[in-house]
């Protein structure tokens, strides 16, 4: 099963999609995607258990750009490489921002179970929320 637990146990992804009615590597992309979803608007000392999960204030970034751009793309990277196994190869570069909305644009990339790659486009906004879209990953998107 490509599925994350939390995606089983809703029985949808993120998009209202059921779960059954997707297979195989675009089953893991939307899985991969709904996590990174959660995972970057998860703020550290949030979780008891994991403070260490999600990311820390970005607002406080931000006062430092683009100065800090290394360290937002480095804790981006740190985040994903320690809690999303299924993408593995990870790197994080940041992008021109294509919107008005967000403060800074980001571009994950990394290799999938399967080989293929994956890639999603991130858009940090200014109130400290990250929206995930996918990208054009070996010419598919999901």
């Amino acid at each position: 099963m490509s599925a994350a637990l939390f995606e089983v146990l809703h029985g949808r992804y993120s998009d209202g999609t059921p779960v059954a009615t997707v297979e195989g590597r675009d089953a893991r992309l939307r899985s991969i995607h709904d996590h990174l979803h959660r995972l970057l608007n998860a703020r550290n000392n949030v979780l008891a258990h994991l403070p260490e999960h999600g990311l820390p204030d970005l607002p406080s970034l931000y006062d430092g750009l683009p100065y800090s751009i290394d360290t937002l793309t480095r804790l981006v990277r740190e985040a994903i490489v320690r809690f999303e196994p299924r993408l593995q190869h990870v790197q994080v570069t940041a992008r021109a921002s294509e919107s008005r909305d967000c403060v800074v644009q980001l571009e994950v990339t990394g290799v999938v179970e399967d080989g293929g790659l994956a890639r999603f486009r991130t858009f940090l906004q200014s109130d400290g929320g990250a929206d995930i879209r996918p990208g054009v990953a070996n010419a598919r998107v999901f």
